[in-house]
């Protein structure tokens, strides 16, 4: 019982599976007995009891039954499997697992423990159970004895070797390190995880601290990630369910990071991640590609000032050039004429196919022939280049005419000739606003 009673306290998904030494009914009662609140953990899917004759019909000498266990305990968000068997002992004595039990333990966040009955081994069969558990905990007159087998002797000592480097490179690893459990909904996709351990680079690259983040969902660190486009849960959950490895590099929104991650999974439900903070070489390639896009569409527009007929048709070049550049969805090239008004020389397509403005004799036109005021008047009465994300909260604002596209950020750059300003270049809605280099 307090196998048992620790696996709960622990938030393990608890199996017992009984024989007819001990049935169903009476490792209940016995249950109840002995472990507090037993009925509402039972109630909430944290224990089960399952006969010898149903845990054999799931798989059990395959190991499928051990692993369905996992998967409902990773399902029900448990930390790991707590198994208790009773054994059945083969003619050799301790041979009584098979080994797609035991890689389906050794594989996993497994404790087992497996009862046999004492007076079925002689000295060599006993011999025979330790050599094949990692330790067997054995009464002899009455008394409780621990025997490891030298096997797992060796291991432990090899573990704990391996522990202090293990935690020496944990700790001057220059890469972020976190361990995680997948966490999924009800349909059994990943929704969310838990963070069970991060390093000291984690802490730094972030900027989220261990000791508020360690045993907390995910979304609760960083609330908001599990809307990011870039599908953090999804692609982490994906190698804890999968074991698949995988290498990628995304954007983390929230933070304002580039980072090049790559997971693996140890075991069915937990994933590893070791990451670098890339934004600066993102960040320079950028750069490299816009002064490659301007370069190239500097190139065009000279080329195309040769060749164009009409002032109309060089201002849909250029204009089409910045929208390339700034990846604009729509814009407009204007020019003050003699009246003190804008005039328009070249709108986008895409401007005007979405533009249902109408002028008096109800014929659809573009907006254009405006007086020097609002957003654009700011561009040409000032005659400086200026962005703004939030157009309609821009204190210069005043609103958009019916009809005219929605606006959801804006760009706009004075024409000037001899240090005098003629007209302007104005763009809007590049996806995720603008930015000073722009």
């Amino acid at each position: 019982m307090p196998y048992f009673r620790a696996g709960l306290e622990n938030n393990e998904f608890c199996v017992w599976v009984t024989s007819r030494i001990l049935g169903e009914e009476d490792a209940v009662k016995a249950l109840r007995k002995a472990v507090p609140g037993f009925r509402s953990r039972a109630a909430a899917g944290q224990m089960e009891v399952v006969p010898f004759s149903r845990w054999k019909a799931r798989g059990g000498r395959t190991g499928n039954a051990i692993l369905a266990s996992i998967d409902k305990a990773i399902a029900r968000g448990f930390d790991g499997l707590r198994l208790a068997c009773h054994a059945i002992p083969g003619k050799e004595g301790g041979k009584s697992l098979s080994h797609w039990e035991t890689d389906a333990i050794r594989s996993n966040n497994v404790i087992a423990a497996f009862l046999y009955p004492r007076d079925s081994f002689d000295a060599l069969g006993l011999m025979e159970v330790v050599k094949n558990h990692r330790f067997a905990l054995v009464r002899n007159a009455d008394r409780w004895e621990i025997i490891e087998s030298s096997e797992a002797r060796s291991v432990k000592d090899e573990l704990k070797r391996s522990q202090e480097k293990l935690k020496s490179l944990f700790n001057s690893m220059s890469e972020g390190f976190a361990y995680c459990r997948i966490v999924l909904d009800t349909g059994g996709k990943p929704s969310d995880c838990i963070l069970l351990e991060v390093n000291e680079a984690f802490e730094r690259l972030t900027g989220l601290k261990a000791k508020t983040i360690v045993g907390k969902p995910a979304t609760a660190a960083l609330p908001g990630i599990e809307k990011e486009s870039a599908g953090w849960i999804a692609k982490l959950g994906s190698v804890a369910l999968t074991g698949k490895p995988a290498q990628f590099e995304s954007y983390a929104k929230l933070l304002h990071r580039w980072y090049r991650v790559s997971a693996f999974s140890p075991h069915r439900g937990y994933f590893v991640v070791t990451f670098s903070d890339i934004t600066e070489r993102r960040r320079a390639e950028e750069t490299i590609r816009q002064q490659n896009i301007v370069l190239d569409g500097i190139g065009r527009i000279l080329q195309l000032a040769l060749t164009s007929e009409t002032e109309e048709k060089l201002g849909r070049a250029c204009l089409a050039v910045a929208e390339e550049v700034t990846g604009s969805k729509f814009g407009f090239i204007g020019e003050i004429g003699p009246d003190g008004f804008l005039h328009d020389i070249a709108i986008s397509d895409p401007g005007w196919e979405l533009c249902t403005m109408h002028d008096s004799t109800g014929h659809r036109r573009s907006p254009g022939d405006f007086p020097l005021h609002g957003l654009y008047g700011k561009v040409l009465l000032d005659g400086k280049a200026f962005f703004t994300n939030e157009p309609s909260a821009h204190p210069d604002s005043i609103g958009t005419p019916e009809g005219h596209p929605r606006l959801t950020a804006f760009l706009g750059a004075p024409l000037l000739q001899d240090g005098k300003t003629i007209g302007m270049a104005g763009l809007g809605n590049r996806e995720g606003g603008y930015r000073a280099e722009d």
